[in-house]
């Protein structure tokens, strides 16, 4: 069992974003590809933008398993291995109980596209896949996700959960429990009072 704890950040409207960003794709020429375009997306807005390139089903899971969450991952369906796209989707969202990581979905084929709305995805992309593309997801996840809301972000055991701040009314700190008191709902949330960074 993982202890509870804070992974990061309130962010405000004009600070600076970083947005991690996963590729899974056995090309590694396409991976390349995406990481660039990233790479021109943050430059030209002023961002910053953290990849991690996964050349398998099996890589991206098991760094999905261990590390922080992402923001985003784009991710293609088939692999040449076991591991699918599909079923990585569904260890996000069932196993992990991850619903902060934003899915893009990535294939040649448009098969796959009615599958793929159990994962909950952000958008799916057809290859090729030009810039535009790329830019006018990473514009509507900023739109979504950073654009004049601020959140606080934690962890519980493998579960990763993102609150606008607003929606929070106060911590209470009890013995060396901290409790979450929003509208919505309470939820003890570390184990020390000491864990708390806004």
């Amino acid at each position: 069992m993982l202890k509870n704890e804070i992974l990061r950040y309130t962010t405000k409207k004009g600070d600076n974003i970083m947005i991690r960003v996963g590729i899974c794709d056995d090309d590694f020429a396409f991976g390349c590809q995406i990481e660039g375009y990233l790479e021109k997306f943050a430059q030209q807005n002023n961002i910053g933008i953290e990849t991690k390139v996964f050349l398998s089903g099996e890589e991206c899971l098991n760094y999905l398993i261990q590390e922080p969450t992402l923001d985003i991952l784009f991710l293609d369906i088939i692999f040449g291995n076991k591991i699918n796209g599909v079923t990585i989707g569904q260890w996000i969202r069932s196993k992990l109980e991850n619903e902060i990581t934003q899915i893009v979905y990535i294939s040649a084929n448009e098969e796959y596209a009615m599958q793929l709305f159990q994962n909950r995805p952000l958008d799916f992309l057809l290859k090729p896949i030009e810039y535009e593309q790329i830019e006018n997801i990473m514009d509507n996840y900023k739109h979504l996700f950073f654009d004049q809301k601020n959140f606080f972000e934690y962890q519980i055991e493998r579960a990763f959960y993102r609150i606008v701040d607003n929606e929070i009314i106060y911590f209470q700190c009890s013995g060396k429990k901290i409790k979450l008191v929003t509208t919505r709902a309470e939820k003890d949330i570390m184990e020390k009072c000491t864990d708390v960074k806004l």
